[in-house]
């Protein structure tokens, strides 16, 4: 049975002194490790969990799937990796551990997706934003698509990351 969708929206909401596992060691887990650092100094990243890269990052020792076990059960994993989709359904097939994915909003800010704005959209723009996507919309060929971009639209603009993740990996 698949897990709801928990995740971390705030580097404020993570307890004094946490121990952090994070899943991806690729730019935007390199990238939040270094934003943890500057904010969070308190915070200590124990591993990083990687599929591909091996060895150690800046220090922090980068561990395989197979070895989450071997973290202590204090220690929060979080997914820091744009397929967070197939690493949830990895650790909901191997490991009862609990873990968080890392917000859209904090992998926009740990990414260079950021030179962008903002992963929100402006809830105080939502008129002009209306419009603009009035007059995208029906380029959208199916009556799916255009479900879909309203729906995404939505919860970009109500900031409703647990709802965004699951609506995505549902489609």
């Amino acid at each position: 049975m698949e897990r709801d969708v928990e995740v971390l929206l705030d580097l404020e909401s993570l307890s004094s002194g946490a121990k952090l596992a994070l899943w991806g060691a690729g730019e935007t887990g390199q990238e939040f490790s270094r934003r943890l650092g500057a904010t969070r100094p308190d915070v200590t990243i124990v591993g990083f969990i990687d599929s591909y890269r091996e060895g150690d990052w800046n220090g922090i020792p980068i561990l395989k799937p197979a070895q989450i076990d071997t973290l202590g059960s204090d220690v929060l994993l979080i997914i820091t990796s744009v397929f967070w989709s197939e690493i949830r359904k990895t650790l909901e097939a191997s490991s009862s551990r609990e873990y968080k994915i890392l917000s859209n909003d904090l992998i926009n800010q740990a990414s260079h997706l950021s030179a962008y704005g903002s992963f929100y959209f402006d809830s105080g723009r939502r008129a002009d934003l209306e419009a603009r996507l009035s007059q995208i919309t029906p380029h959208f060929r199916t009556v799916l698509d255009r479900d879909v971009l309203r729906k995404l639209f939505d919860l970009r603009v109500g900031q409703k990351e647990a709802e965004f993740f699951a609506y995505v990996d549902e489609l």
